[in-house]
């Protein structure tokens, strides 16, 4: 965990300190910098929610929603600071800073039996049986835990897809200085661009912030209820994509809503199972092979932002919506 939040250090502070302090114009930096923060956040991810569950399904609860908190703070409170006026660069700087913060809570707060006293260890050390397998021992034994997981999978890929896409495709969509709220060809009420949007992460923090308490909170002890749920936050994402599709930057806050809301529910649901019902040694390995074909779906939804983005403007440029340039 360690090792992949150094790696995210590394990465986000390429931009703050070579582009916008140094004035490096070479684009290698993005690629490190995309790069580095994107291994070490692939890697976090997994590892963390690992790590933190012998610390009870109230912690998992709490944790999982610290991450849209996170960026929700970044995507309003940013967006809102930089629109009054604020340098973009110190938005990077508040993000640098904050990982070596978080490296000192999971240290003091974190799991870990070494770093307590005796005696006041807070929770049991994993049993042999339990000890977590490599990658090549439960990839032997996936007959066991895989099937399990397939829907939590399948659900992951179609969320992911449509959370990578829907939220870059708003910002090709709405992409001028102003944006109209009810439709592209309507020049009145505009709302500006950076207020906009910030907006839309207050829709964001909302949609994928309560979605994970209010589904960790939610009994589902059996497989039909899980696949239920589900099913149902596919059904929330593909509503939200939808309402993206119809070009009416108000519809787009809603739709952003559901689609996180979907999100939601399935990092909710699927943390809960994993935890619950998968056994105890395969946990990391279940985490992830979530993750990472998650992720898959992620990808797909990002390269296919462009086309996406055209079929929601078809084809067409307005004054203040779909811009062929920013």
């Amino acid at each position: 965990v360690y090792l992949s939040m150094t790696l995210i250090f590394i990465g986000t502070v390429i931009p703050p300190l070579f582009v916008f302090n140094l004035h490096c114009h070479w684009i290698g930096t993005v690629f490190i910098s995309y790069g580095l923060s994107g291994i070490g956040l692939g890697v976090f991810e997994c590892t963390f929610l690992n790590v933190i569950t012998p610390l009870g399904k109230l912690t998992k609860a709490w944790a999982i929603m610290g991450i849209p908190m996170g960026f929700g703070v970044v995507n309003i409170l940013g967006l809102l600071c930089t629109s009054a006026g604020m340098p973009v660069s110190l938005l990077y700087w508040y993000i640098v800073s904050l990982v070596p913060i978080g490296m000192w809570v999971l240290k003091r707060y974190g799991p870990g039996a070494l770093n307590e006293p005796a005696g006041t260890a807070i929770f049991r050390p994993p049993s042999a049986s339990e000890e977590q397998r490599n990658l090549g021992t439960a990839l032997r034994d996936c007959k066991v835990w895989l099937p399990l997981m397939i829907p939590h999978i399948l659900a992951k890929v179609a969320v992911n897809f449509v959370m990578e896409n829907a939220t870059p495709v708003n910002y090709y969509t709405y992409n001028a200085g102003e944006v109209p709220l009810w439709g592209p060809n309507q020049s009145n009420p505009l709302l500006a661009h950076d207020v906009y949007f910030a907006i839309l992460g207050i829709f964001v923090l909302l949609g994928d912030t309560l979605s994970r308490r209010v589904t960790a909170s939610l009994e589902t002890t059996s497989h039909l209820s899980n696949s239920l749920l589900l099913l149902a936050a596919v059904l929330c994402s593909a509503v939200g994509f939808y309402l993206e599709s119809m070009a009416r930057a108000f519809l787009a806050w809603f739709g952003i809503f559901f689609a996180f809301w979907g999100n939601g529910m399935v990092y909710g649901a699927s943390a809960k199972f994993i935890d619950n019902s998968i056994p105890k040694q395969y946990n990391l390995a279940a985490y992830s092979t979530w993750c990472f074909m998650g992720d898959l779906g992620g990808i797909f939804g990002g390269v296919t932002v462009d086309i996406v983005r055209n079929w929601i403007c078809g084809g067409r440029s307005f004054t203040y919506e779909c811009l062929t340039h920013n």
